[in-house]
Parts: structure tokens; sequence; C-alpha cells
């Protein structure tokens, strides 16, 4: 019975069956690259990793139709692509030239600085077709001897601070284009739980397996996607 049952899947015609083309990106200036998100036209950005006797610099790069773009930087040498969206806006982390790291955005040969709430530490993590941004930043409150970190939203030039579960460290790694975010954050337990917040204020622990989770992707409908760890 099983073996009748694989049948239609080894006779599917090949026009059933979906074919990619891969297509190296390179690393223009570089030795190693790393591609970090993708568009609905093809258009990808990634970083490039250029190796020096007393270190490495990277450089965010944006690939479209075969043109690479350097997106520059805010003065520094470490340039973190991490997020795209339709209307070729990119969002991610730099340093400043100094132990400041800021999120950026960077949009039609433009990168803009998006601020930090504490101690200048922030993340660009995903950018909806808004162009609102959602990431990480560090606020003053300490626990277990460590300052926390708190999921943050960049919409209409505001910085919004989500809640938590208690935990030092929570972040947001997505956003649909309604403003709905999903993440993960630890618990006082130090167990990452994963989270929706909704525009409304709504935070909420979504299901998932003993051991911790966390969501990735928050989808036009309300629904996530993500990682899952522990046992069932």
């Amino acid at each position: 019975m099983r073996f009748l049952l694989a049948l239609p899947l080894l006779w599917a015609p090949l026009s059933a069956q979906t074919l990619y083309e891969v297509t190296d990106l390179g690393a223009p200036g570089g030795t190693n690259s790393w591609a970090q998100s993708i568009n609905d036209a093809g258009a990808t950005v990634f970083y490039v990793e250029t190796i020096y006797p007393v270190g490495s610099q990277f450089a965010g790069w944006l690939w479209e139709d075969g043109t690479w773009t350097d997106l520059g930087s805010l003065g520094g040498n470490l340039v973190f692509p991490l997020c795209l969206n339709n209307s070729r806006l990119v969002g991610g982390y730099t340093d400043l030239g100094s132990l400041k790291i800021h999120g950026f955005s960077w949009d039609a040969g433009v990168m803009s600085d998006l601020g930090a709430v504490y101690r200048d530490f922030s993340r660009a993590q995903a950018v909806n077709d808004r162009g609102w941004f959602a990431g990480v930043t560090m606020v003053p409150i300490v626990i277990n001897f460590l300052y926390a970190h708190r999921p943050v939203i960049w919409a209409g030039g505001n910085m919004i601070t989500l809640s938590s579960f208690g935990g030092w460290l929570s972040e947001a790694k997505g956003i649909n284009d309604v403003g709905t975010v999903v993440g993960f954050s630890h618990d006082l337990n130090s167990v990452p739980l994963p989270f929706q917040a909704l525009p409304d204020g709504t935070f909420v622990q979504l299901p998932g397996l003993s051991g911790g989770a966390g969501e990735d992707e928050a989808g036009e409908q309300g629904g996530a996607a993500g990682v899952c760890g522990g046992s069932v």
C-alpha cells in the first residue's frame, strides 16, 4: 500500500516541481559574504567580510539585477543589513565609529541612524512595507546584573518600546503590514518564550513546546512562524 501511494510522487511531471536557480552574489571587495533578506522582486541585502591582519571589517550591500550597491556607513567599520522591504528600504545595525551600535535605515542611497533608548545599543531586524522597523534596544533596567534588552518599533519617526515577560532579553524579530510584531522574550527563569504584540498594545505569549521558543516572521493575517526548542 505504501508503494502505491508513492507512485504519484514518482510520476509527477517535471512542470509540477518547483525549480530554483542559485546565484552567487559574490563578495565585492572582501572574502566572505552572507545574504540576509530578499524582497518580492529578488533584490537581496547581504554583508561582506574583509579580513585584515588585525581584524575584520564588514560592509553592507544591496544586490539587484546583477548590480551591487554599497550601503555606506555612519562612520564605523561594521555594517550589517538584516532586512529589506518591497520599496528597497533596508534596515540593520552598524557601529558609529566608537562603541556605539545603532540600528539604521537605508533608503535610496541615504543611511540614517535610528537611535537607541539606552547605552547606545539597538538593532533593526525586520521591516514591513509601510516602512516600520522592528528590533531590539537596551533599556535602563538591570536584571541579574545585566541591562535589559527590550523589543522596539520604529514607526513614523517614533521609537516605541514594547513589553516583555520579565527576563533580561527580549527581541522583536518580525513585523507585518498591520503592525503586528512577533519575537521572543525571556521570562524570569531565562526561558525564551514566543510573543505577539498587537498595535493596540496587547502583548501575549504564543503557544510553543516546553523548553523555549522564538518567532521570526509575522504573517499578514496574524499568523507567525519561527523556531521552537525543547521536548514534546
